[in-house]
Protein backbone atom coordinates (compact mmCIF):
# COMPACT_ATOMS: atom_id res chain seq x y z
CA UNK A 1 0.00 0.00 0.00
CA UNK A 2 1.32 3.33 -0.81
CA UNK A 3 0.48 4.82 2.21
CA UNK A 4 2.52 2.14 4.44
CA UNK A 5 5.46 3.48 2.29
CA UNK A 6 4.99 7.33 3.05
CA UNK A 7 5.43 6.15 6.97
CA UNK A 8 8.22 3.67 5.88
CA UNK A 9 10.40 5.74 3.94
CA UNK A 10 9.78 8.81 6.22
CA UNK A 11 11.20 6.72 9.38
CA UNK A 12 14.04 4.62 6.94
CA UNK A 13 15.47 8.06 5.55
CA UNK A 14 14.96 7.72 2.13
CA UNK A 15 14.77 10.90 1.32
CA UNK A 16 14.40 10.44 -2.59
CA UNK A 17 11.27 8.51 -2.05
CA UNK A 18 9.93 11.30 -0.09
CA UNK A 19 10.41 13.90 -2.81
CA UNK A 20 8.83 11.51 -5.21
CA UNK A 21 5.71 10.75 -3.03
CA UNK A 22 5.48 14.74 -2.12
CA UNK A 23 5.46 15.38 -6.45
CA UNK A 24 2.81 13.03 -6.10
CA UNK A 25 0.78 14.89 -3.73
CA UNK A 26 0.86 13.23 -0.45
CA UNK A 27 0.18 15.23 2.34
CA UNK A 28 2.86 16.37 5.10
CA UNK A 29 0.19 16.08 7.83
CA UNK A 30 -1.76 13.10 6.56
CA UNK A 31 -2.03 10.46 9.89
CA UNK A 32 -2.07 7.39 10.20
CA UNK A 33 -2.97 4.69 12.93
CA UNK A 34 0.36 2.79 13.19
CA UNK A 35 0.23 -1.00 14.84
CA UNK A 36 1.77 -0.69 18.94
CA UNK A 37 1.27 3.45 18.82
CA UNK A 38 -1.54 4.51 20.78
CA UNK A 39 -3.15 7.15 18.22
CA UNK A 40 -2.35 8.39 14.95
CA UNK A 41 0.83 10.27 13.69
CA UNK A 42 2.42 11.89 11.02
CA UNK A 43 5.26 11.43 8.74
CA UNK A 44 6.86 13.97 10.85
CA UNK A 45 6.53 12.15 13.61
CA UNK A 46 8.53 9.06 12.19
CA UNK A 47 11.37 11.19 10.26
CA UNK A 48 11.56 13.30 13.79
CA UNK A 49 11.64 9.83 16.27
CA UNK A 50 14.04 7.79 14.07
CA UNK A 51 17.03 6.40 15.08
CA UNK A 52 19.55 9.60 14.34
CA UNK A 53 16.63 11.58 13.67
CA UNK A 54 16.55 12.00 9.30
CA UNK A 55 17.07 15.89 9.54
CA UNK A 56 16.96 15.92 5.59
CA UNK A 57 13.68 15.02 5.73
CA UNK A 58 12.40 16.63 9.00
CA UNK A 59 13.67 20.19 7.17
CA UNK A 60 11.78 19.06 3.71
CA UNK A 61 8.55 18.34 5.89
CA UNK A 62 8.41 21.72 7.56
CA UNK A 63 9.30 23.38 4.27
CA UNK A 64 6.30 21.85 3.22
CA UNK A 65 4.08 23.18 6.04
CA UNK A 66 4.21 20.20 8.33
CA UNK A 67 2.25 21.05 11.65
CA UNK A 68 4.69 20.44 14.66
CA UNK A 69 1.26 20.75 16.90
CA UNK A 70 -0.02 17.48 15.08
CA UNK A 71 -0.68 15.52 18.31
CA UNK A 72 -0.99 11.44 18.62
CA UNK A 73 -4.01 9.67 20.24
CA UNK A 74 -2.01 10.42 23.81
CA UNK A 75 -1.11 13.94 23.62
CA UNK A 76 2.28 13.50 21.63
CA UNK A 77 4.16 15.85 18.69
CA UNK A 78 6.72 15.18 16.85
CA UNK A 79 9.06 16.90 19.58
CA UNK A 80 8.12 14.74 22.20
CA UNK A 81 9.52 11.97 19.73
CA UNK A 82 12.91 13.84 19.69
CA UNK A 83 12.95 14.73 23.21
CA UNK A 84 12.13 11.65 23.87
CA UNK A 85 15.25 9.88 22.37
CA UNK A 86 17.65 12.95 23.97
CA UNK A 87 16.67 11.83 26.93
CA UNK A 88 17.44 8.31 26.65
CA UNK A 89 20.72 9.63 24.87
CA UNK A 90 21.52 11.91 28.12
CA UNK A 91 20.81 9.06 30.54
CA UNK A 92 23.00 6.81 28.31
CA UNK A 93 25.52 9.26 28.75
CA UNK A 94 25.70 9.73 32.30
CA UNK A 95 26.04 6.25 32.72
CA UNK A 96 28.71 5.80 29.67
CA UNK A 97 31.52 7.51 31.75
Amino acid sequence: MVVDRWFATAGNGEINDIKRLLKRGFKVNFKINIKGIDGCMTALMCAAGAAGGHMEIVTLFLENKADVDKWTGNGHTALYAVTERWATLRLLSVWWR
